[in-house]
């Protein structure tokens, strides 16, 4: 059986959510519609997030919401002006560019080029430790116009805090015509003391959306729940392109029962800490593998000599393992560059055991046992282990 690291699902859920499930028990559980609204669910998460009911948006994963909402506000955004209307008509391109960081949600910038949206680079690299400089971020939006600011944050794939709130808030401020969106997917798993969230601003600057999953820290990617949360003209957009009833009730259940799960986050914060930590160590056993400081579910790491990561992941997979690589975009290459998700604790300890056959496809890679006693690898860095 594979094991897949490559992907960055979740580990455990909350026990209340599997106290849900075993009420589930007999054929007549899931017969109910639930609201057409999903009114239960959006009034609990407004009252988490500091936010109106009319300020939600709810849907069947982020990955639908982000392909649908980007596309549809940027389509209306082009064709509020008459420059913008003639482009389109003539090359099907859309006028109002995204700005995005280098290192990014790898599906966002291609899928927006393909689509005929302009994608503009914001630098970001290891160089900053993948911190995006704020005057980054408005040189970019003064070169290539307003538009969507789409910043992933903990980034994915670098695992880490790329903006304070106060950075993002006083980008927000600064930019009023531009739309900042601020993915928070992997927000849950950072203790609050070291990154508050902007959610509770969209309710004061209507140029912000924060989107959210439940697939990653609550461990629920087989229910697909995923919500945004926008001054309500941007919910009333998107709602304008759907159904009600997306989502239903044993998601809605589910949901509702792992937010009021006061003591879950901790936990997986713990978890997760701890396997990161096991993991950082393993791979920087190996002198020439750089692993960077993650807060999150998973490890962004490189080859320091420069070599392709590319041979190391066919083995793996060989060997019935999958890691995630960075593929070219923007005319940019990563080769260098792997991800490594963490895993329940078996299936990263089955990675471990592996490293050492996997990484023989070099010819010079020597094994550890060659080396005498392991080396320690260096300790997870900016960690927390209680939240």
């Amino acid at each position: 059986m594979t094991i897949d690291l490559s992907i960055n699902q979740g580990t455990h859920c909350s026990k209340k959510a599997v106290e849900v499930l075993r009420t589930y028990d007999n054929n007549t559980s899931l017969r109910e519609y639930t609201d057409p609204e999903n009114r239960d669910l959006l009034e609990t998460l407004a009252r988490i997030n500091q936010v109106r009911v009319e300020n939600i948006y709810v849907d069947n994963g982020t990955g639908p919401i982000l392909r649908t909402a980007l596309y549809e506000i940027l389509r209306q955004r082009t064709q509020s002006s008459i420059k913008g209307i003639v482009k389109y008509l003539l090359f099907k391109k859309l006028d109002t560019p995204l700005i995005t960081p280098r290192f990014t949600y790898k599906k966002i910038p291609p899928n927006a080029a393909k689509n005929g949206i302009p994608v503009a680079y914001i630098p970001l690299g290891p160089e900053t430790n993948f911190r995006i400089n704020p005057a980054d971020v408005s040189a970019a939006i003064e070169a290539n116009g307003d538009g969507i600011v789409y910043i992933v944050n903990p980034n994915n794939p670098t695992g880490n805090i790329m903006l304070s709130h106060d950075e993002i808030a006083t980008l927000v401020a600064k930019h009023p015509d531009s739309l900042f969106w601020i993915d928070e997917a992997y927000h849950e798993y950072v203790d609050p003391d070291d990154y508050q969230t902007v959610a509770h601003l969209v309710r004061r600057h209507d140029n912000l959306i924060v989107s959210r999953s439940f697939s990653f820290a609550w461990g629920l990617a087989s229910l697909r729940i995923g919500f945004f949360m926008a001054d309500p003209k941007w919910v009333q957009l998107i709602e304008k392109t759907t159904v009600p009833y997306r989502i239903g009730k044993l998601q809605q259940d589910v949901a509702l029962a792992s937010v009021t799960d006061e003591e879950f986050l901790p936990s997986i914060r713990e978890f997760a800490a701890k396997e990161r930590t096991k993991l950082t160590e393993a791979l920087e056993a190996y002198d020439n593998i750089e692993v960077f400081p993650s807060q999150v579910n998973y490890l962004f790491c490189r080859f320091k000599d420069g070599r392709s990561s590319l041979p190391f992941a066919d083995k793996l997979r060989e060997l019935g393992l999958l890691i995630k690589r960075e593929t070219p975009h923007g005319g940019m290459r990563f080769e260098e560059y792997f991800r490594v998700s963490v895993g329940l604790e078996d299936e990263n300890d089955a990675f471990i055991a592996k490293l050492d056959e996997a990484l023989s496809v070099y010819p010079d890679h020597k094994p550890l046992s060659e080396k005498g006693e392991k080396k320690k690898g260096k300790k997870d860095k900016n960690i927390k282990l209680v939240g």
